[in-house]
């Protein structure tokens, strides 16, 4: 159930007043929450860090246990990269990236979620996004990336075939669909 394991959130934030956060003591579970956007706010204004959150480590009290998280007693560490559109800096997850490292140890942080990528313009053996993702894997932290979600074009034609960085880094699980429903 993720007990004693630490779980890195790099999204929009997490609300973390939310109840499907708290453990069976009702204590809160998101231990940490850094902004790395420049906002100066770690709640999730745009939605979707609080969504990727309950679905590594929601406890299922909102639906009556019928949607329980993956590691529902697991800890979380919200590491906000995404500002209140979405957006976000390559600075600012090579930041998160960092603040993992050197905090790995301190809230057992064995897994961190990127549902967030870049457009892979080099080989993700120069890619600096890939390369801390490589450093992470090698200390023994699972990172899950997402494989890229470009929507439509500007015409509203899907777009097909992209995988994004770090989701090209081979160390990472990258998760991705082939059915656009």
């Amino acid at each position: 159930d993720g007990t004693g394991v630490g779980i890195a959130i790099l999204d929009s934030g997490i609300d973390i007043n939310h109840k499907v956060f708290l453990d069976k003591n009702n204590a809160n579970r998101v231990l940490v929450s850094q902004d790395f956007t420049g906002e100066n706010r770690t709640d999730d204004p745009y939605g979707h860090g609080t969504h990727v959150a309950s679905i590594a480590a929601g406890n299922g009290r909102v639906s009556s246990a019928l949607y329980i998280g993956i590691a529902p007693n697991a800890n979380l560490l919200n590491l906000r990269v995404l500002n209140s559109q979405g957006i976000g800096s390559t600075t600012g997850v090579l930041a998160a990236i960092d603040w993992i490292a050197t905090n790995r140890a301190t809230y057992n942080i064995r897994v961190v979620n990127m549902s967030l990528g870049m457009p892979a313009v080099d080989s993700y053996h120069n890619d600096p996004v890939c390369l801390a993702v490589r450093s992470l894997v090698n200390t023994g932290v699972v990172v899950m990336a997402a494989a890229g979600n470009n929507g439509v074009d500007a015409n509203g034609n899907k777009v097909y075939g992209h995988v994004h960085s770090p989701g090209n880094e081979p160390s990472a699980i990258t998760v991705g669909a082939t059915n656009t429903f």
